[in-house]
């Protein structure tokens, strides 16, 4: 019971945003201490964010790939077109907010991180690219199964003779 109430702590604190929130100072949570934060994606959540639920726990473990996506630090400002909503904030740049805890941890203290070497998501092919460029080889399919996956799409001739002579044919070309 305990493990899963700081697993809601941590939830609760990294989707609210701040520990001044009334549900966090409700009596469930409010001066407690928990046995372990447990905090997902932690490579995507500013370093202020990551700092709430860790206070309130003895041990804490961070799971993230700071390889992957770094936190999002902008203002939401609403134009006419939704795809230019978001803009950039440089001075929470320039003030560290895109750097996360985990990253900031995992470089200074290396020998603390433990490296999941097996993905389930990519095949072998897809894999190649960010295995070569991004972790140097050490990435391994976690099953043959993952390995060969292939993507199987149904009825694709009368889809290919409907568009001509288009990408999508010269994509399909086993070459």
């Amino acid at each position: 019971m305990l493990l899963l109430v700081s697993l809601l702590i941590s939830m609760l604190s990294s989707i609210i945003g701040h520990e001044r929130h009334p549900l966090i100072l409700s009596p469930l949570f409010f001066r407690r201490k928990f046995d372990y934060c447990i905090v997902d994606e932690a490579s995507q959540i500013t370093l202020p964010t990551c700092l709430g639920p860790l206070r309130m726990a003895d041990t804490f473990v961070l799971v993230g790939d700071h390889f992957q996506l770094p936190p999002i630090v902008g203002s939401i400002i609403q134009f006419k077109e939704p795809a230019h909503s978001q803009v950039k904030n440089p001075e929470a740049r320039r003030g560290g907010l895109d750097v996360s805890l985990f990253k900031l941890l995992s470089e200074k203290h290396p020998q603390a991180v433990v490296d999941l070497s097996y993905q389930y998501r990519m095949n072998e092919d897809i894999m190649l690219l960010s295995n070569r460029l991004v972790y140097e080889n050490r990435l391994k399919c976690g099953s043959d199964q993952v390995a060969q996956q292939g993507l199987v799409i149904p009825n694709l001739q009368p889809c290919l003779a409907s568009c001509g002579d288009c990408w999508l044919q010269h994509l399909m070309k086993e070459e």
